[in-house]
């Protein structure tokens, strides 16, 4: 074993502190009964080394110190009492949130940033030795794959066959350890359940049992960073760049950062997203259809029989390349993977021969009435919570123009429906519509990061995503991978020469449905968000990639635009100033807070509506009647929280500071 494991050997084990000494020849207990060493009269705490560990299969398992975290066990009433009493120590709490799964009123409890780990090192055993604290224990990562290791006051411990009542009794007695749970083998349940004495290193105990000749092994309960393996199996997913690629670029993953979004949604039935577009091939298994849902063919008089917002003329496979990105299945050992694979998808077909091997210009599309009618049934039929329009440019019109703005402002019974539209592929200005300030405008990427060349630009860009290659003809050289026309219509392309997918598609309109997976991600999860609140979440969460011209707010960024950070707790937010003030005077207040990291923003309101303005101080005009005073705090990263005051007006009040 490594000398940085400073675990005692078998014959070395000492007695914890405090506990009561053993002497194992006594006349209670016959040195046979109890096999193992002696142990000292002068029991004391050996602390571990100076790395930290615990074994696993024999061997250890290197860990470090998270400094911004502790989890506790607590005699206190309050969570706001283990605040304080951390804070005598010199441990500056952040927030303090219930691990209330795991039993045992754990909490996890969060430093504020800069804590010295000496600082937190050196606290742990003064708050073990008070009586306000049954456990203390730091957070841990391991040193190899930086996995998450929340240790609990639970030590999971399999003794040996031949091990007897009496000699569990004497150790649980020597290391100060209980019995939480004893073994119920009818329910196939062969361990013990220990908890550790309260001035106990957890570790320690762990490793010194696990080396005990009594012990096949003793294993520390921990929370770890476990998640559903939401990484989809399908064949080309690896092939999908843009969902997940090894290419970094300023220490940031070159692709839309989805799969950590996956572990807090793939997307609900819910969840209906509007494709507006060539049509989609309801024959293609690859995009999973529900039952239930609509098409609206705007086309339908141009239609061959057959033909049909579900069902695109011949070789017309836009939409479903669009629909592919959007919603591909999961785990079904076909193709691709989808951002947003469980959401419900509807179709309103504007336009015709899209890919049809004819003379430029011979592409059928709908007018300008029809196309508003489409928009405008999207949202109040299919009742549409995402609208994806991978299509753009001709003259501005007020029937599109007002049909998008009665989406975004009507749609979802007033919260507003997400229009997302691509940005274009003739690098120059932001096609409309997309400039609209009402939508989404979407640029595209190359593979490598880097802008592609083709991607239109300007003030409107809101966002990019991946379209790869530029491809002025289709079927040809670009790179993206998605879903084709089902059979042996389309561009019969795919990886392998597989012709129910296809591996050149491209452009911002390849760009367009990653934003609009992500925008049903979000609603998913959180569904009474206003347009207004998914827009702002999408593109203030996107990863800064450059200037604003060519990549608007950044590289999109799903897991961003998911995460919602904790609260900043109100109990952490304090305003000085008078609770009891004169009539018709001026009173100054004062806002701060030990939660969250710099830079702080400070909003001030006066009832629950007036806002009386920013910033760490307020002057507020008392009035003639009592009122409530609430400060809002934003901290970095997101976390915000609030803190009121009641605010008595009364003439008998001492005059307040001014």
């Amino acid at each position: 074993m490594n000398n940085k494991h400073k675990v005692l050997k078998r014959t070395e084990l000492i007695a914890i502190a405090t506990v009561v000494p053993i002497f194992l020849a006594s006349c209670e207990t016959s040195p046979d009964e109890v096999a193992g060493p002696e142990f000292s009269d002068t029991p004391s705490i050996q602390a571990q080394g100076e790395q930290p560990f615990y074994f696993y299969q024999g061997s250890p398992v290197d860990l470090k110190i998270d400094a911004r975290r502790l989890v506790v066990t607590s005699t206190l009433p309050s969570a706001s009492n283990a605040v304080d009493a951390l804070g005598t120590v010199g441990l500056p709490v952040d927030s303090v949130v219930q691990l209330s799964l795991v039993g045992g009123d754990h909490k996890l409890v969060w430093l504020r940033s800069g804590a010295p780990e000496r600082t937190v090192r050196e606290a742990i055993p003064l708050l073990r030795s008070t009586q306000q604290f049954q456990f203390v224990s730091n957070a841990y990562r391991t040193v190899d794959g930086d996995h998450e290791v929340l240790l609990l006051n639970r030590l999971v411990v399999r003794f040996k066959d031949d091990v007897t009542p009496r000699q569990i009794d004497s150790l649980n007695a020597a290391f100060g350890t209980s019995i939480l749970r004893p073994p119920r083998p009818d329910s196939g349940f062969a361990e013990y359940w220990l908890e550790y004495p309260p001035n106990g290193d957890p570790l320690q105990i762990a490793a010194m049992l696990y080396q005990h000749a009594l012990v096949d092994w003793a294993d520390p309960d921990n929370i770890s960073d476990r998640r559903p393996h939401t990484t989809p199996t399908d064949p080309y997913f690896n092939l999908q760049y843009y969902l997940k690629s090894n290419v970094y670029r300023s220490g940031t993953r070159v692709d839309i950062n989805v799969e950590a979004a996956w572990d807090i949604t793939t997307g609900d039935q819910t969840v209906h997203v509007a494709v507006i577009d060539d049509g989609v091939d309801v024959q293609q298994q690859d995009i999973q259809f529900f039952g239930g849902e609509m098409g609206y063919d705007l086309l339908w008089q141009l239609a061959e029989p057959g033909e049909s917002a579900f069902w695109p003329y011949n070789d017309d496979t836009h939409g479903t390349a669009v629909a592919g990105i959007i919603k591909g299945r999961h785990n079904n050992s076909l193709g691709i993977a989808g951002v947003a694979p469980n959401v419900r998808l509807y179709s309103i077909r504007i336009f015709r021969r899209t890919y049809d091997w004819c003379a430029p210009g011979c592409t059928q599309v709908a007018t300008n009435a029809q196309i508003g009618d489409g928009i405008n049934w999207a949202w109040q039929f299919a009742e549409a919570d995402v609208i994806n329009n991978s299509w753009g440019g001709g003259a501005p019109s007020d029937h599109i123009t007002n049909a998008i703005h009665n989406a975004v402002t009507q749609g979802r019974n007033g919260k507003g429906s997400a229009v997302i539209f691509s940005a274009g592929n003739q690098d120059g200005p932001v096609a409309y519509p997309a400039y609209l300030d009402d939508v989404i405008a979407v640029g595209a990427l190359e593979q490598d990061g880097e802008r592609a060349s083709y991607s239109n630009f300007g003030p409107p860009l809101d966002i990019v995503a991946f379209g790869g290659e530029y491809d002025p003809f289709a079927c040809s050289r670009a790179d993206i991978v998605t879903t084709d026309a089902w059979g042996g219509d389309g561009c019969n392309d795919g990886p392998g020469g597989d012709v129910n997918f296809t591996a050149t598609f491209c452009c911002t309109s390849a760009a367009a449905p990653q934003v609009s997976g992500v925008a049903a991600l979000l609603l998913s999860s959180e569904p009474g968000l206003t347009w207004t609140s998914v827009r702002n979440r999408i593109l203030s969460n996107a990863d800064y990639w450059g200037s604003s011209d060519y990549f608007g707010s950044g590289k999109l960024d799903a897991y961003g635009t998911l995460y919602v950070p904790p609260p900043i707790p109100s109990d952490s937010i304090t305003i000085s100033g008078s609770s009891r003030v004169k009539p018709n005077t001026f009173c100054t207040y004062f806002g701060s807070t030990s939660a969250g990291d710099p830079p702080y923003t400070f909003y001030w309101y006066k009832g629950s509506q007036q806002f009386l303005g920013q910033g760490p101080e307020i002057l507020v005009a008392t009035g003639t009647s009592s009122f409530t005073l609430r400060l809002d705090v934003l901290a970095a990263g997101g976390r915000s929280g609030s803190k009121t005051m009641n605010v008595t007006v009364t003439s008998g009040a001492r005059q307040c500071f001014q």
